[in-house]
């Protein structure tokens, strides 16, 4: 069988673009992505998740013992353990819950991030059964790319990055390698078979002009801070030294390139336009009290810090047909997109073998 190389198909320009930008996008977990959620491992990027000393509960967040440890799931002939759900848990709107809504929305995001691993695992599978392979270059190119944007070209500071957090650089690098092979598996099995015309543009325009209705829309400036800056720092430490930067003049984007630790930071911590709903409530709180072009003061999301800068704002309201249209036809492309990657991934468990493991109840259902 002739083995297949994403190299290749990079090279030849099919999927050129598209993972260019998925890199582009791509943070820490592979689950979950929701804007402005990060990760206490942000700034280190792929593949954290589930690594010893990766991530760290916050100490009001303590889950009930039912779910410390234990295996979740059997796929194939690896398993899926409980401790590697909660730490993706953990990295997710979930841990800035109110406790008694913690307790109350775990097993349905248990449930969910469970299938979400169960599917990566089945994905990662269905590549190495169809050799597909990744070129050694290709994943170089990420991990310089990583290197280049988050650590101004050292590799010696991602080195240190990892060895603080006790993360082996071949363990993080093979991350990256399954990260861009998964992109790669959904492009060749879902993207690439949806479109999208325009008379179905046209259509759901027409029928769904309430649904339409914009929410109110911020175009936002980010400055991303770790947990632990450094052994000597903490983020309190160094977000008052940006602001002090911030105070005394020194431009948002300049700040934000020296400071900043996202994907974000080489464009100088600018977002573009956000959605006011999809945003953390504490920040959009925070939002709130920030004039048009200035800045927050330090905001913590669990042990990671962030400056807000509010560059322009917009009312909610009702757009326009040619207004509306990027909106409506990304909107189509993700449901058509949901619909052939769930039936794609349920044709990879009936191939394959998948074993749950029951869980007894929380507390806060008993």
């Amino acid at each position: 069988m002739k083995r297949r190389t994403i190299g290749g198909l990079l090279n030849g320009g099919r999927l050129g673009a598209w993972m260019v930008g998925r890199m582009a996008k791509t943070r820490f977990s592979p689950i979950f992505q929701a804007s402005l959620l990060p990760t206490p491992a942000v700034w280190i990027g792929l593949f954290l998740l589930g690594l010893p000393g990766a991530a760290q509960a916050a100490t009001n967040a303590t889950p009930p013992a039912w779910l410390m440890d234990g295996v979740a799931a059997q796929v194939n002939d690896e398993t899926i353990t409980i401790s590697e759900v909660m730490n993706e848990i953990r990295n997710s709107a979930w841990i800035e819950m109110p406790k008694e809504e913690r307790e109350k929305s775990l097993r349905k995001l248990y449930t969910e991030t469970l299938d979400a691993f169960i599917n990566r695992r089945l994905i990662l599978a269905a590549a190495r059964a169809a050799d597909l392979k990744l070129q050694a270059w290709v994943v170089e190119d990420r991990v310089q790319d990583i290197v280049d944007s988050r650590y101004k070209g050292n590799r010696t500071l991602l080195m240190n990055d990892l060895t603080e957090h006790r993360v082996n650089f071949e363990e993080w690098r093979k991350g990256i390698e399954e990260e861009m092979m998964l992109m790669a598996m959904r492009s060749e099995n879902v993207d690439k078979h949806v479109t999208v015309s325009p008379r179905e543009v046209r259509g759901y325009y027409e029928t769904n002009r309430l649904a339409l209705v914009t929410s109110a829309r911020v175009h936002l400036g980010r400055i991303t801070l770790p947990p632990q800056p450094s052994k000597d720092q903490t983020v309190e430490q160094l977000g008052a030294v940006a602001l002090q930067e911030l105070d005394a003049g020194t431009e948002f984007a300049t700040v934000a390139r020296k400071y900043s630790k996202d994907d974000y930071a080489p464009r100088g911590g600018d977002r573009g336009w956000l959605d006011l709903d999809d945003l953390a409530p504490r920040l959009v709180q925070t939002l709130a009290t920030v004039k048009t072009g200035q800045c927050s003061r330090l905001v913590m999301l669990g042990e990671t810090g962030m400056i807000l800068q509010k560059i322009e704002e917009k009312a909610a309201g009702q757009p326009t047909l040619d207004e509306a249209w990027t909106q409506i036809e990304r909107r189509l492309r993700l449901q058509k997109s949901e619909t052939i990657y769930q039936g794609w991934t349920a044709r990879l468990r009936q191939q394959g073998f998948v074993k749950l493991f029951e869980l007894p109840p929380t507390s806060a259902e008993r």
